[in-house]
């Protein structure tokens, strides 16, 4: 009987952890292009809607800055976005009275996000993250790509570097230190990063 026991608690672990969720590690400048919105945001409330695994409930948000669709104002700054409900399914997670920059995808109006997304609690952004985008460093530049290379993630291993496409920044190491200070910026014909320090000297 304990062989049984012991046999389906470990059966139980596996299929868990079959279904945790696991997120490539990408810039901030790429999970900004690559969602159809990007706001600030107070979380009002958190509801249950007994829907689908991946819509399980939504977040009742109050939009505080809107970066990302302004060329489709909001009628209304109170809206739903849509998440499921635990973490193994890449649920979202977000504090009651908290602030934070969210990002997702829009699918038949409505507005969804989850863990691998962009979002964030306001207080724990950089200085230089809310200069990109109040200022547009990310918004103005998703023509530009940024690529990893020459290492290994907690879920990814990258190709070996090679020289730069026109068009491509690389995060060759210490990528916390790129996602936090850093964006990809055209500089004519290329593009190059754009540093915290060389950023501070353009704005003074």
């Amino acid at each position: 009987m304990k062989r049984l026991v012991f046999i389906c608690v470990v059966l139980t672990f596996i299929f868990t952890n079959s279904e945790a969720c696991s997120c490539a590690s990408r810039h901030p400048q790429t999970q900004f292009c690559n969602s159809d919105f990007v706001i600030t945001a107070r979380i009002l409330r958190r509801t249950a809607t007994g829907s689908s695994r991946f819509d399980e409930v939504f977040y009742t948000v109050l939009i505080l800055q809107n970066y990302k669709r302004r060329q489709h104002p909001l009628r209304h700054p109170v809206l739903r976005i849509y998440t499921a409900s635990s973490g193994a399914s890449c649920g979202a997670f977000f504090r009651i009275g908290r602030e934070y920059i969210i990002s997702g995808s829009i699918r038949s109006q409505k507005w969804k996000t989850h863990m691998c997304r962009w979002n964030r609690q306001l207080s724990s952004l950089t200085q230089f993250q809310r200069n990109a985008l109040n200022f547009g460093y990310y918004r103005n530049n998703c023509s530009c790509i940024v690529s990893h290379c020459g290492f290994m993630d907690d879920y990814y291993y990258y190709s070996a570097c090679t020289v730069p496409k026109k068009n491509e920044c690389l995060i060759m190491n210490n990528k916390t230190c790129f996602y936090q200070n850093d964006s990809c910026i055209q500089y004519g014909r290329r593009c190059r990063w754009l540093s915290n320090q060389r950023a501070y000297r353009s704005l003074n």
